[in-house]
Protein backbone atom coordinates (compact mmCIF):
# COMPACT_ATOMS: atom_id res chain seq x y z
CA UNK A 1 0.00 0.00 0.00
CA UNK A 2 2.56 1.98 1.32
CA UNK A 3 4.60 1.16 -2.28
CA UNK A 4 1.66 2.15 -4.49
CA UNK A 5 0.95 5.57 -2.77
CA UNK A 6 3.98 6.46 -3.29
CA UNK A 7 4.07 5.94 -6.65
CA UNK A 8 1.00 8.06 -7.17
CA UNK A 9 2.91 10.79 -5.45
CA UNK A 10 5.98 10.60 -7.58
CA UNK A 11 3.83 10.40 -10.60
CA UNK A 12 1.89 13.81 -9.16
CA UNK A 13 4.84 15.22 -8.66
CA UNK A 14 6.80 14.54 -12.27
CA UNK A 15 3.07 15.84 -13.63
CA UNK A 16 3.46 19.15 -11.76
CA UNK A 17 7.34 19.72 -12.15
CA UNK A 18 6.60 19.22 -16.14
CA UNK A 19 3.43 22.03 -15.73
CA UNK A 20 5.69 24.20 -14.25
CA UNK A 21 7.85 24.20 -17.30
CA UNK A 22 5.32 25.62 -19.60
CA UNK A 23 5.10 29.07 -19.91
CA UNK A 24 2.26 30.00 -19.27
CA UNK A 25 1.25 27.72 -16.26
CA UNK A 26 5.38 28.54 -14.79
CA UNK A 27 4.49 32.37 -15.09
CA UNK A 28 1.02 32.16 -12.53
CA UNK A 29 3.40 29.14 -10.50
CA UNK A 30 5.56 31.52 -10.06
CA UNK A 31 3.43 34.10 -9.26
CA UNK A 32 1.32 31.79 -6.81
CA UNK A 33 4.72 30.94 -5.55
CA UNK A 34 4.22 27.11 -6.63
CA UNK A 35 7.82 25.61 -6.74
CA UNK A 36 8.42 22.13 -7.74
CA UNK A 37 8.58 18.94 -5.71
CA UNK A 38 11.03 16.21 -4.98
CA UNK A 39 10.48 12.85 -5.57
CA UNK A 40 9.70 10.50 -2.76
CA UNK A 41 12.57 8.28 -1.80
CA UNK A 42 12.98 5.83 1.24
CA UNK A 43 16.32 5.12 2.22
CA UNK A 44 17.54 1.09 1.22
CA UNK A 45 18.10 0.08 4.74
CA UNK A 46 14.45 1.26 6.21
CA UNK A 47 12.51 -1.04 7.72
CA UNK A 48 10.00 -2.43 6.02
CA UNK A 49 6.40 -2.18 7.84
CA UNK A 50 5.13 -5.13 6.66
CA UNK A 51 7.22 -8.00 4.96
CA UNK A 52 5.85 -9.76 1.99
CA UNK A 53 6.18 -13.73 2.51
CA UNK A 54 6.74 -15.23 -0.57
CA UNK A 55 3.71 -17.48 -1.99
CA UNK A 56 2.97 -20.89 -2.65
CA UNK A 57 2.69 -21.01 -6.52
CA UNK A 58 -0.74 -22.03 -7.18
CA UNK A 59 -0.91 -25.73 -8.35
CA UNK A 60 -4.23 -27.51 -9.82
CA UNK A 61 -4.95 -31.14 -8.99
CA UNK A 62 -5.24 -33.52 -11.72
CA UNK A 63 -8.91 -34.43 -11.95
Amino acid sequence: MVYTSSLIYNDSVTRLNCALEQKRFGLLAGLLGIAPREYLQFAPDAPVACPVQPSQPFRREPA
